[in-house]
């Protein structure tokens, strides 16, 4: 897979995160054990905010159509206390990023993975993830009482303003391919292909802004 067409124009970045965890290991105990966790934590964290829009929406859906407490978005104590621990752990120690995707003739966002020494993190693993351990219980703890409502907003809040800030990379990726490849088949006396290309614009422009905002407004809503 990381020899296709696609992937090979990447560049680098885009290694195995447990693979660039191995090689920082010091045969150290406590130090290995520590940044292999915190890995797996920032892992868990990525993919909290990749798959809980899909999750809200399904909460929406079923929402939209039974009215029902049992349709309200609801974790168990402990992992509530775990995602708040994990996302705790992937904005201290950030080895995993994305960034538009700035290749030429490609279209998209380019996740891009860090080792521990190169992540730019402030902290040591065992310090993020003794702060992560203290998290974890503090909302497991206070998860136990009404207030557990209002600790759900962590991981929605987080998951949308991800997905707002991916979508908007997605967006400018796709707006200067198109606009550029239009006006370039424009100036070279291709107008069907130039039309085409700010056809796809426009439906760009509608697509990701219009449902990006609508989906807020379902959130808001609902």
């Amino acid at each position: 897979m990381r020899d296709s067409l696609y992937l090979s124009q990447l560049g680098s970045g885009h290694e195995n995160i447990f693979v660039l965890a191995m090689r920082e290991l010091s045969g150290v105990f406590l130090a290995d054990s520590s940044l292999i966790l915190v890995t797996v934590l920032v892992v868990l964290a990525w993919a909290l905010l990749l798959g809980f829009p899909g999750y809200i929406w399904y909460k929406i859906f079923r929402l939209r159509h039974e009215k029902h407490r049992r349709h309200h978005p609801r974790f168990a104590p402990w992992l509530l206390g775990l995602l708040c621990a994990s996302l705790l752990t992937a904005w201290l120690v950030p080895l995993i990023s994305f960034q538009r995707l700035e290749i030429e003739g490609l279209i998209g966002v380019d996740f891009l993975t860090h080792s521990f020494s190169a992540s730019g993190a402030l902290i040591s693993a065992q310090q993020a993830l003794l702060l992560a351990l203290i998290v974890f219980v503090v909302v497991f703890v206070a998860a136990q009482f009404s207030i557990r409502r209002f600790l759900y907003i962590i991981p929605i809040l987080s998951s949308v303003i991800f997905m707002g800030i991916y979508v908007f990379y997605f967006f400018a990726s796709s707006f200067a391919y198109y606009l550029y490849t239009g006006l370039g088949a424009f100036m070279t006396g291709s107008y069907v292909l130039s039309g085409l290309m700010f056809l796809f614009l426009l439906l760009t422009i509608v697509f990701y802004v219009s449902g990006y905002v609508f989906f807020l407004y379902e959130i808001i809503r609902d």
